[in-house]
Order: C-alpha cells, then sequence, then structure tokens
C-alpha cells in the first residue's frame, strides 16, 4: 500500500513501480531434492539428498518430542532402522551443507 499524507501539496506522483518474484537459490533447489522413502514404512528409511552432504537428522514423534538424533558422516544417503519405534506419524529434520528441510513419514 502507499499511501500520502501531506497538508500542502495536491498532487503525488508516483512512476516506475516493479514487483518482482525472489529469485531461488541453488541452495533451496538442492534443499528440495532431499527425499525420504520409503513411506510408510516398516523397517528403515533412506534419506537421499540428491549430492549434497547430509550433515544432521533429527527425529521427532507427532507430538514433537526428540526420538533420534545422529551426526552423519558427511554422505549423501542417510540410513535409519524404525522398526523399534510405535506405529504413527514421524517428522525427520534434515541439515545438510546446503540448508534443512522437515519431511514427514509414517511407521506401521
Amino acid at each position: 500500500a502507499i499511501q500520502c499524507v501531506s497538508e500542502d501539496a495536491f498532487v503525488f506522483m508516483l512512476d516506475d513501480i516493479t514487483v518482482n518474484k525472489p529469485v531461488s537459490s541453488v541452495a533451496e533447489n538442492a534443499v528440495a531434492m532431499l527425499s525420504l522413502y520409503p513411506n510408510p514404512a516398516t523397517e528403515m528409511i533412506v534419506i537421499s539428498s540428491g549430492g549434497s552432504a547430509i550433515e544432521k537428522v533429527d527425529i521427532y514423534n507427532a507430538a514433537g518430542a526428540l526420538v533420534y538424533s545422529a551426526q552423519s558422516s558427511d554422505s549423501s544417503n542417510f540410513r535409519y532402522n524404525v522398526s523399534s519405534l510405535d506405529a504413527g506419524i514421524y517428522f525427520a529434520k534434515v541439515e545438510t551443507s546446503d540448508g534443512a528441510k522437515v519431511m514427514r513419514f509414517i511407521v506401521k
């Protein structure tokens, strides 16, 4: 919104306004390439980053409690055995060298 408040002017001129969508960076695209499979899972989940190094993985239950946390060995794939988890919805917060992303998955 543009507002002009003036007591002694009777003209307001405005010229050349441009509104642009921000350009996405390479880091955002790399974080968007993160994938978690299989979903739903029964034994093992695999998190793949598509090339960037996975630095840390935190797994939370639906109530928001931290269930598992690990520093990764800077590889582009991370595996976790979910067979010890109760059935339900979980969230994996994955931090890579390009940023972080939270992904939802289901344990049967």
